[in-house]
C-alpha cells in the first residue's frame, strides 16, 4: 500500500478487494474473490479521524513571519494514527505536526536549517529540526544512523562518522528507500517534566542521506501525543512510498511500545 494523508472526509482502506467510501467519513470494505457482494449488514465501516489543521508561527532569517505552505483546513489521519483527547494538527513549513491543543506552535527558519516546536512541557513538547548544509545533513546523519551505508560512505570521505546516542532501536520500514530508528531522549532540565514523563525521538534516513528526525517529551499522561506526533511523522516521511498496510501497522505498534518504554 501507498502511505496515504488525505484532505477532508474521505478515508482510504488497503485490503483484498475494494475499499469504498461511503460518506459520513466511513470507508465500506468489500471483500474480493467469487463470492456474491455482501449484503449491507455484512458491511464493514472504519471510520475517519478528521482533525482541524492550525498554522505555525514561523519566523524567517531576519525574524520576519513566513506564511507556511498553504493546505487544507482539516485533514483525515491515517488508520495507524490515533489523535488522542487534548492533540491537534499544526502546519509547519515541512509538514503537518501533532502537537498539544491550544498551546503555541512556533518555527524558525535560518540560512541552512530551521526548527519547528509545539507545546511545553507541561502538556508535551514536540520539535522537529531541518538541516539544509551539507555539514548540517552530514551531523545529522550521524547522530541519528551511524551504522547506516550513508554513513560508512561518509567516514570513507571525511574520517569520521560517529553517533553518542545510546539506547537506539531501528525500526523496520518495509522499503529499501527508508531507514527509521528510535531512542531515547534525555531532555535538560528546563525541558524535563516532573515525573513520570516519557521522552523518544523518531528518525528517519532517505536514500540520499538526508535525516529527518522529531523528538517528543511529556508528561506520562499525555504519552499518546508523542506517541500520535512521532508516528504520524513517520507515516509522512514515507509518503509515496509501496508499503503493505501490515507493515505500517507493525512500525506504528513498535513506536506506541517505545514511547511507553522511556516512561522515567
Amino acid at each position: 500500500m501507498k502511505a496515504f494523508f488525505g484532505g477532508g472526509a474521505g478515508a482510504t482502506a488497503a485490503v483484498v478487494g475494494a475499499a469504498v467510501v461511503v460518506g459520513g467519513g466511513a470507508v465500506a470494505i468489500q471483500r474480493g474473490g467469487g463470492d456474491p457482494a455482501p449484503s449491507p449488514a455484512a458491511t464493514t465501516r472504519v471510520a475517519a479521524t478528521v482533525a482541524d489543521v492550525r498554522d505555525c508561527t514561523i519566523l524567517g532569517p531576519g525574524g520576519a513571519p513566513v506564511t507556511p505552505s498553504t493546505g487544507p483546513a482539516r485533514v483525515t489521519l491515517p488508520a495507524q494514527v490515533e489523535l488522542p483527547p487534548g492533540a491537534t494538527v499544526h502546519r509547519t513549513g515541512q509538514g503537518l505536526l501533532i502537537g498539544p491543543a491550544g498551546a503555541s506552535c512556533e518555527g524558525s527558519i535560518g540560512v541552512n536549517a530551521g526548527a519547528n516546536r509545539a507545546g511545553d512541557v507541561r502538556t508535551a513538547r514536540v520539535t522537529q529540526s531541518w538541516q539544509g548544509s551539507i555539514g548540517g545533513i552530514a551531523s545529522q546523519l550521524c547522530h541519528y544512523f551511524p551504522d547506516s551505508p550513508q554513513a560508512r560512505r561518509e567516514r570513507e570521505r571525511t574520517g569520521d562518522c560517529t553517533s553518542r546516542i545510546t539506547g537506539r532501536e531501528d525500526l523496520p520500514t518495509g522499503t529499501p528507500a527508508y531507514l527509521a530508528v528510535l531512542a531515547p531522549n534525555d531532555p535538560e532540565p528546563p525541558e524535563r517534566p516532573s515525573s513520570p514523563f516519557v521522552a523518544a525521538t523518531l528518525a528517519t534516513l532517505d536514500s540520499q542521506g538526508v535525516a529527518s528526525p522529531i523528538t517528543c517529551t511529556a508528561p506520562a499522561d499525555n504519552a499518546g501525543i508523542c506517541t500520535a506526533a512521532l508516528t504520524y511523522w513517520y507515516l509522512q516521511s514515507l509518503e509515496g512510498e509501496e508499503i503493505a498496510e501490515a507493515d505500517l501497522d507493525r512500525a506504528a505498534e513498535h513506536i506506541a511500545r517505545f514511547v511507553s518504554a522511556t516512561r522515567r
